[in-house]
């Protein structure tokens, strides 16, 4: 989604990019990863760079809570911090370049969003699970726990203090013809895809940890393939039919803000 100023020249773009980051970061350095380098590079690229009033380059993150950048089963060959980041955040850039050189601008769009709390029920360990938990643990403190075992159990005692149900916000805009739809997780690639296909609003893209984070929220089907996004933990609580819920209430406030 691009805006200009009424003289043409570039003043905010948002982009979409389902990849989980990067990471390849200096040691004991905070970074915005991919994202805030491709934030600078599109402000080059569309020539907007130290312009003023300045411009301003925003890449939300999609549905890519299992999509990565790297084989794990090939060895990365040596390369300094951030060659990854930046190498990513041009393929990025030049493709949102691209894009946004096809796009149509228009004086006035209508703008109209819907949104909802929705409850999901949490999964806790039974009585027996937790009462083995304590066995494995046996009073020691985080801090001498190793074993995926021990730090499992762990898990298992926090989620039996979790509530039976959680509230997640769902919300969609329409700005124009494009709808954004908002999930507060991390999200499968292919429940991003299903809601683009089922969307009665057209073009549509998603925004991943969006007004808050309820852990990685698979689709039912992967749960027997037993991935780490699936482990009941805090990474991932939620019951597993939370998407199949989740979809269905997007189709609704799309059809509404449509």
């Amino acid at each position: 989604m691009s805006v200009k100023h009424a003289d043409g020249r570039p003043l905010a773009l948002l982009a979409n990019y389902s990849l989980h980051y990067v990471g390849d970061v200096g040691s004991g350095h905070v970074s915005a990863d991919y994202f805030g380098v491709f934030a600078d590079r599109i402000q080059q690229l569309l020539g907007a760079d130290r312009q003023d009033p300045p411009f301003i380059g925003i890449l939300c993150n999609g549905t890519s809570g299992d999509i990565n950048n790297i084989n794990p089963k090939v060895k990365r060959e040596p390369a300094p911090p951030y060659t990854q980041i930046r190498r990513v955040a041009e393929d990025v850039a030049q493709e949102v370049l691209r894009v946004t050189n096809e796009l149509k601008y228009r004086d006035e769009v209508k703008l109209k969003t819907a949104q909802r709390e929705l409850s999901i029920t949490t999964r806790r360990p039974s009585a027996a699970e937790v009462a083995q938990a304590r066995e494995i643990i046996a009073g020691r403190p985080v801090n001498e726990l190793s074993s995926w075992t021990e730090n499992y159990a762990r898990e298992q005692l926090i989620l039996a203090e979790n509530p039976a149900e959680v509230s997640l916000p769902l919300q969609v805009f329409c700005i124009g013809e494009l709808a954004v739809a908002a999930w507060p997780g991390e999200i499968f690639a292919i429940s991003g895809l299903d809601l683009k296909q089922r969307s009665p609003v057209k073009p549509l893209f998603n925004v991943g940890l969006a007004n808050g984070w309820y852990s990685y929220i698979p689709p039912p089907e992967q749960f027997s393939l037993g991935a780490y996004e699936t482990w009941r933990m805090r990474t991932s609580f939620l019951e597993t039919n939370a998407i199949p819920k989740m979809t269905e209430a997007f189709l609704g406030l799309l059809a509404e803000a449509k």
